[in-house]
């Protein structure tokens, strides 16, 4: 260490090498700290803006007119339930509806299933059901039509998750159904 102390005592250059090297680093250093300024800065204004957003949200008349859609939407949902008094009238209902809509378009059923969706732990004590039905039957493209024009004019709210038409080999349509149940008297509310 003694031998660089003097050669950098003894050579001028060295020195003014040194000094420049440092001056370098120094420069480097500010605009590293500027860049992370500026980042720091633009960061800020994102959260001040997100901030003035949520504050808008936080409307108590927002959160009314959010809340009164929900209920609006719900009450339109459960007005298009099927209603029926237990799970098991439940499921014997929609497998009697969708045999004799089968049998409307003259469609035999080599699988017709129902079975009641588990309720998620916040849905206990809720009143409604989902019922999935999973039917197979050979394909027939107006029959096919008929059926799922016939369903969708039934008593009820249906949707259709899954449909698979097959059109090669064994000619075939698998499809699920859901269905919207609410637990009670048939004709009440």
């Amino acid at each position: 260490m003694n031998t660089w102390l003097q050669e950098l005592r003894a050579k001028p250059r060295l020195r003014l090498g040194l000094l420049a090297v440092i001056a370098l680093a120094w420069v480097y250093g500010l605009l590293e700290l500027e860049a992370a300024a500026t980042a720091a800065r633009q960061e800020q204004a994102r959260l001040v803006d997100e901030v003035a957003r949520m504050q808008g949200l936080g409307t108590e008349a927002e959160w009314r007119q959010q809340r009164d859609e929900v209920y609006a939407r719900l009450t339109a949902l459960r007005a298009r339930a099927w209603r029926e008094e237990s799970e098991g009238r439940m499921q014997a209902l929609l497998q009697d509806w969708l045999r004799e809509q089968l049998a409307a378009q003259s469609l035999q059923a080599r699988e017709l299933t129902v079975a009641v969706l588990p309720l998620s732990p916040q849905d206990e004590g809720s009143d409604l059901r989902l019922l999935r039905a999973r039917l197979a039957f050979d394909f027939d493209a107006d029959r096919l039509h008929a059926l799922i024009g016939n369903l969708y004019q039934g008593p009820g709210a249906v949707w259709m998750p899954r449909v698979l038409v097959r059109t090669v080999g064994r000619r075939s349509v698998e499809m699920d159904l859901e269905f919207l149940f609410i637990l009670g008297m048939p004709g009440a509310g």
